[in-house]
């Protein structure tokens, strides 16, 4: 995988949503994790965790998508989440001071664990089946 390209995979946890980025997210690229938390947004997903866990970089276009992604989820109840941001990933962030528009966890697990905090009763739902 070229630096320029990005893979985006979904899978399902429950009523939320872990979108796994693979990559490097740059303005190039950035419009297509755009329109896949679009997607979910638009059809309310009360959560959606983003993984960065095989991302290689992220440049202040991703970031910003990030943002408008998650004010989008808050306007209907919904949370964006984002996971295993590395120290790369993790100094962007610092540096664009975007502190409180997303939760960061270290690991998907970890965010997932949040978000059925937020709703024990779909929890305990998602472990009867």
């Amino acid at each position: 995988m070229q630096t320029s390209e990005v893979e985006i995979q979904q899978e399902p946890l429950g009523p939320n949503t872990a979108v796994r980025v693979r990559g490097t997210v740059n303005m190039e690229n950035s419009p297509k994790l755009r329109n896949v938390l679009k997607k979910l947004a638009d059809g309310k997903t009360p959560g959606v965790i983003v993984s960065f866990e095989g991302a290689q970089g992220v440049d202040t276009s991703g970031l910003a998508t990030l943002v408008e992604c998650s004010q989008n989820m808050q306007a209907y109840g919904g949370r964006l989440l984002v996971a295993a941001l590395n120290s790369h990933l993790a100094d962007a962030y610092s540096l664009v001071d975007i502190e409180g528009a997303f939760a960061i966890f270290d690991t998907e697990g970890d965010a997932a664990e949040a978000l059925k905090a937020d709703h024990p009763k779909e929890a305990e739902q998602d472990a009867a089946t």
